[in-house]
């Protein structure tokens, strides 16, 4: 499905292909891990949100992060959203860039998240 809506978006619109950016929350934010484990070499950053996924990063080539977690999240474990933060921060090392934002809540989408994430993928462009 990823694979043909970006096709189409490249043969429809106007799409500048070096800044191609997956974002969600929750389960969105757990397939955020997965389109970047599977699917790389076609994003220039990605952002999950209340989401989990390390695991689904194997294979995984350096791409910047920008996650953002409430600590007393009860439906994503906060324990398993950092260890997901910390397989990004062994997959990009020093090549890439990981931000890891938290806020006191649970499992919400901040008021303030997608300005966050706007600011973030604004900054970035695939090389």
């Amino acid at each position: 499905f990823f694979d043909a809506r970006l096709e189409t978006a490249r043969r429809d619109w106007r799409t500048d292909t070096n800044r191609v950016y997956v974002t969600g929350h929750s389960n969105g934010g757990g397939f955020t891990y997965l389109l970047w484990g599977t699917r790389g070499d076609s994003l220039a950053a990605v952002a999950p949100v209340a989401a989990a996924g390390g695991r689904l990063l194997r294979g995984a080539k350096p791409c910047p992060i920008l996650h953002i977690a409430g600590t007393n999240d009860l439906i994503v474990d906060f324990k398993a959203q950092e260890r997901a933060v910390e397989a990004a921060r062994k997959i990009n090392s020093t090549h890439a860039r990981v931000e890891f934002v938290l806020h006191d809540g649970g499992h919400t989408y901040p008021d303030d998240a997608a300005e966050k994430i706007a600011a973030f993928f604004k900054q970035h462009a695939r090389k």
